[in-house]
């Protein structure tokens, strides 16, 4: 872990110092590690597997932060998290962490006093090193998320800076804050007090280290590089923050995606081979029809159809235990009946068959086999995640060369989509993918709008 690629306001340091004064006799690296673990704390992407409200800290990041087999004593000299006992290398269960019950509820309070601040107010960030960051740092984190120095995005000119409708999300908050006080009113579909109290911690984080910039309120957006070439937000970005929460912060701006990214990929990467995938190419000519008809026989939604399908690219199993990925979707009765949908069935057909050939026929170099962005993986990785690596590629390559077309216009880079500032030129776009990849992506294009459901009035 780089100790630039990750910093937390200075205030935030002093209220733990305030709440627990054996942090001063720690060394200021140290003070600032265990500042950066409660401050992403409440991410969802590090909750544990098995213990609600605890999350995950792999022992090689506690080691990287404190040194080995040091955070035991440490945690005791300092009282920030309950840790459970409880941990199994075999079932692959790690200790859980907890912050202690005063300091979660502080940090609830500090997350949710944003709005209070004044809008020039701009809080001193810290960096894992001890000292202030004077700059934002690039929006590409230094090191991939191997701890590996990233190479395939490290010079491209990505916006850190994300401008956001300051307004719409203080009248979100308190939409939110309302739901929590009269649940019942039930706003939200499928929401609940512990998700809206979710969106509220996620919703301070990223304003308190808001920035003005040109005139607008702005927040910091990081990327870190994955082993396949592909960007994922570092820690809380607009990019892993609730879609709810991007879509107010976002409103007017125009959002590009393509469309049925991997299934595109996947079936022109399959014709190159040889290799004839007619269920994919039925469901690339007729998405919403095929959506449609899983969506009625199966009894799910089209956001849970959409789910299920990209899981079939990853190689999920037609399992009918919970916590497997269809089932968790969508639940075990209605897994059991996709799983004996024919339209279903015919598409994960093809892709065991295209899988099985590409991986087959793919070049390799010393037992290693490299995508299109340059990133390598070994031959003895599972099948599923060597094709989720060479789609990656592509789909990288993909956004990269759309990055270098509009890169002032682009404000945020997705997975397969990104936002942008002002309408863009689709046709242009798809031309330039082509140019630089060979593959043909189409790519849809929508106006970020407010949900209904949000409560919040349009402009």
């Amino acid at each position: 872990m780089s100790t630039r690629d990750d910093a937390i306001p200075a205030a935030f340091i002093k209220l733990l110092r305030k709440l627990r004064p054996e942090l001063k006799a720690e060394p200021i690296k140290v003070q600032q590690a265990l500042a950066y673990l409660a401050w992403v704390s409440p991410m969802r992407s590090r909750a544990h597997n098995e213990l609600e409200g605890y999350m995950s800290i792999p022992y090689q990041e506690l080691s990287s932060l404190f040194g080995r087999s040091a955070f035991k004593a440490l945690n005791e000299r300092v009282r920030l998290f309950n840790v459970t006992p409880n941990w199994s290398k075999d079932r692959g269960v790690t200790r859980g962490y907890k912050l202690q019950d005063d300091l979660e509820l502080a940090v609830r309070k500090y997350l949710g006093g944003w709005w209070r601040r004044g809008r020039k107010v701009e809080r001193t960030l810290i960096g894992l090193d001890g000292n202030i960051l004077h700059s934002i740092p690039q929006a590409i984190a230094s090191k991939d998320m191997n701890g590996v120095t990233a190479k395939a995005w490290n010079r491209a000119a990505v916006k850190n800076l994300v401008p956001v409708d300051v307004l719409r999300l203080r009248q979100y908050r308190r939409q939110l804050e309302r739901m929590i006080d009269e649940p019942q009113a039930d706003l939200f579909i499928q929401g609940n007090v512990s998700d809206y109290q979710y969106r509220l911690d996620m919703m301070g984080h990223i304003m308190d280290m808001g920035r003005e910039h040109d005139g607008q309120r702005c927040v910091i957006q990081r990327y870190e590089e994955s082993g396949s070439g592909r960007l994922y937000g570092k820690n809380i970005t607009l990019q892993t923050v609730p879609k709810s929460i991007k879509e107010v912060a976002l409103h007017g701006l125009w959002e590009y995606d393509f469309a049925n990214c991997h299934y595109s990929i996947l079936y022109q990467l399959a014709a190159r081979l040889g290799i004839e995938c007619k269920a994919i190419g039925n469901y690339l000519q007729n998405k919403r029809q095929v959506r449609q008809q899983i969506v009625t026989d199966a009894g799910i939604n089209v956001d849970q159809a959409k789910t299920c399908l990209i899981s079939l690219i990853y190689g999920a199993r037609f399992s009918p235990r919970d916590e497997d990925a269809i089932p968790a979707a969508v639940g075990k009765k209605a897994a059991l009946r996709l799983y004996q949908h024919p339209l279903f069935q015919a598409l994960k057909e093809d892709v065991t068959r295209a899988r099985q050939e590409i991986i087959k026929k793919w070049p390799r170099s010393r037992l290693r086999l490299k995508n299109a962005y340059g990133k390598w993986i070994s031959e003895k990785e599972s099948p599923l995640r060597i094709l989720a690596h060479l789609l990656q590629g592509i789909e990288a390559r993909m956004l990269e060369a759309v990055r270098k077309l509009y890169p002032h216009e682009i404000l945020l880079l997705q997975h397969d989509g990104f936002a942008s500032a002002v309408r863009l030129d689709i046709a242009r776009m798809e031309q330039s993918i082509h140019e630089a990849t060979g593959y043909r992506m189409q790519i849809e294009e929508t106006r970020i709008s407010l949900s209904p459901d949000l409560g919040i009035h349009q402009r």
